[in-house]
Parts: C-alpha cells; structure tokens; sequence
C-alpha cells in the first residue's frame, strides 16, 4: 500500500497539474473541464481544440467547423497520408468514424510515475502538429514540412537498442541501420533514429503496388482506422504506405512499448482490408458503399 506521505501517491494531481502547465506553454485560453482541458492554438484565428485524459494517455484534438480541403476531390485522401508523414508530434489527418468529419488529433503517452518522461516537450510537439495539420486542412500551405535540425544519431541509435530491450521488445540490427522489432505479426516494426528523434514505422504495402484506382478508397480506410488507433498515424513515405509513429527526442521504455503494440493492433485490424484494398475491383466497390457517406458528411462540414 502507498503511504499517504508517499511522493508518488501525489502523481495523479501532479501528473494533472503538469499536463495543465505544459498546455498553457504551447496553447492559450486554457480551461480545465470534466475529464481533460479546453485550449485555443493561435493560426491566424483562435483554433478551439480539446485534451482528454484516458488512463495512461492524453488525447488532443482539434476539430475545425469548416474546412476547405475536399475529400470529394479525388486525390486528397492520399495527399492527406502523404501529409501525415511530415508532422510533427505525431500529429495525424484522420476522419470520425462517426460523423465522417475530418479532424486533427495527436497522441501522448503519460508516465506512470512523477518524474519520468518528459510530458511538456511532448504535449509542445503534439500541439505544433496539430497547428499544422489544421494549416493544411485550411489551404493555408501545401508544405507543413519542418526543416529538421542537423543532428548526428550514433548515440541515439545506441540508446534506441536498450530503450526497446527495456520497454520488453528486443530488436535485430539492420545491415541498412535501425531495428527489426518482431511484432508477431506479420509485418515487423522498423526502428530507427533520424534527426535527432525515433521512428518507429510499419510497412503495409508499397506504393509501386497501389493501383491508381485503388489510391483513394485504400487512404479513406486507412485515416479512418488512423481515428481509432492511438499513437500510431497512416502515412505514405519514402515508397512505403505505413502505419509510424514519431518522437523528436528519445522516447521513454513505456512510449516504445505503447508505439509497437498499437502497431500490433493496427496490423491485425488493417492489414487484410489493404491487401484487399489492393485488388481495384474491390477497391472501387469499397469505394462505392463507403465513399460515398464520407464525402457527403464532409460537405456538410464545409458548408456550416
């Protein structure tokens, strides 16, 4: 039993206390509410956003009411997967599978102790992706690219191989770099330190294999499944439609654990429906029985 004079007793006010700290840092107009926060994020205009504490995670989001990006236009369902790889904080585009709105969200893991992790470095990075991720959505750039700090990862990806033995999944070294982690499933993570942060990424087919006709029925699935998955973001990069996870610094044993196993479940519930998704027949009757409410859903947004 923990001692009332115990320091870690005083976690979950504290752990509150510091979210609620680290969010006035990186946001503005900061108010605690049932369950989390609301906060505005400075683009121009006030952007209302929402963070939602669920056990060990902290839930951001920004929900725009009107968005100037069309999913009824062909292509931007896959442009939007190709944006999600240049986020940073792991922000993601993704679209409520209920209401069939597009929406900006990002993940951070919370630690289970005071003390370990660092939660207003996560909480900046998650809000700088959102910012820009709702930048994107709004047609005020098409590059949301940061341009990385040149930073040497040696020691990174030194400390990246105990980070994974500590968090419980050992990894395999790469002829190529990085870490092969077996996930049990079958696509392994691929572990690698870039830029002075972590990778962490998923193959799920490459792109060369996507028929044209298969781009945009196979990314409305996937920033889909992106809204039910935690941590983890569909992305398109370098060849590859993946599911990834990033951090700008090293991430602790617990982020690593949370990362490789929400790729575990992003592979057992996705994974089939891709390689489905692959075949253009069944992608264009995917595309007919489920595009269709997507799109309408998101010109009702953009005409609200």
């Amino acid at each position: 039993m923990i001692r009332a004079h115990d320091p870690a007793s005083l976690w979950p006010d504290a752990r509150e206390q510091t979210i609620h700290d680290a969010l006035e840092v990186s946001a503005s107009g900061v108010k605690p509410r049932a369950g989390g926060w609301d906060f505005s994020l400075r683009n121009g205009s006030d952007l209302p956003g929402a963070a939602r504490l669920a056990d060990s995670w902290l839930q951001l989001s920004l929900r725009p009411a009107g968005v100037r990006r069309k999913l009824t236009s062909p292509g931007l369902p896959w442009r939007m997967l190709e944006t999600n790889a240049t986020l940073p904080g792991n922000g993601k585009l993704v679209v409520d599978a209920r209401t069939h709105r597009l929406y900006a969200a990002a993940d951070v893991v919370l630690p289970e102790e005071a003390g370990h992790g660092d939660v207003p470095a996560r909480v900046g990075d998650a809000c700088r992706g959102l910012k820009l991720a709702v930048a994107w959505l709004a047609c005020e750039t098409d590059d949301v690219a940061e341009a990385p700090p040149a930073k040497k990862n040696d020691e990174l990806g030194a400390r990246l191989a105990e980070r994974c033995r500590e968090a419980g999944w050992p990894g395999k070294e790469q002829a190529r770099g990085g870490l092969r982690i077996d996930l049990g499933e079958r696509a392994p993570a691929i572990v690698s330190a870039r830029d002075g942060g972590v990778h962490v990424s998923v193959g799920l087919a490459q792109t060369d294999d996507v028929p044209r006709a298969s781009q945009r029925p196979l990314a409305l699935f996937l920033i889909g499944l992106g809204a039910a998955l935690r941590l983890v973001r569909p992305a398109v990069a370098d060849g590859e439609v993946v599911l990834e996870a990033g951090f700008e610094s090293l991430p602790s044993p617990a982020e690593l654990a949370r990362a490789f196993q929400a790729c575990c479940v992003g592979v057992r519930t996705g994974a089939a429906e891709v390689r489905a998704l692959l075949d253009a027949d069944l992608a264009e009757t995917y595309l007919a029985l489920h595009g269709g409410a997507i799109c309408n859903a998101t010109r009702e947004t953009e005409d609200e």
